[in-house]
């Protein structure tokens, strides 16, 4: 037997080869399409962080005596925290009793006494 064209493309089922490969080219398309925006807004918002603790940075050096402040900052973030930080108190806790009782929903937490 001859080695045609055709006999190579029925011997090795080219016709569902090239599908195959149109069905994976296809899925990394659309992956590209979801990532590619993504990966864009993720570099967007690391450059916007970064240029806000330079920004920061440089205020800082500018005002020293603003490292005073940090103890009023943290007292006042405690404070806050204390005050309306009462619905997490169950924490990750909360989390491994649900995934134990594998209820599926977030269980709701009363208020403790």
């Amino acid at each position: 037997m001859r080695a045609t064209f055709r006999n190579l493309y029925d011997q090795f089922n080219m016709a569902a080869f090239i599908r195959d490969r149109r069905t994976h080219a296809m899925s990394v398309l659309r992956w590209a399409l979801i990532l590619v925006p993504m990966a864009a807004t993720v570099g967007t918002l690391c450059a916007a962080f970064l240029w806000s603790l330079d920004a920061v940075t440089r205020i800082r050096f500018a005002f020293p005596w603003l490292l005073y402040l940090l103890p009023i900052g943290g007292f006042v973030v405690g404070l806050l925290y204390h005050l309306t930080g009462r619905s997490v108190e169950g924490g990750n806790n909360l989390i491994v009793e649900q995934i134990h009782e594998k209820l599926g929903k977030q269980a709701v937490r009363r208020p403790r006494a």
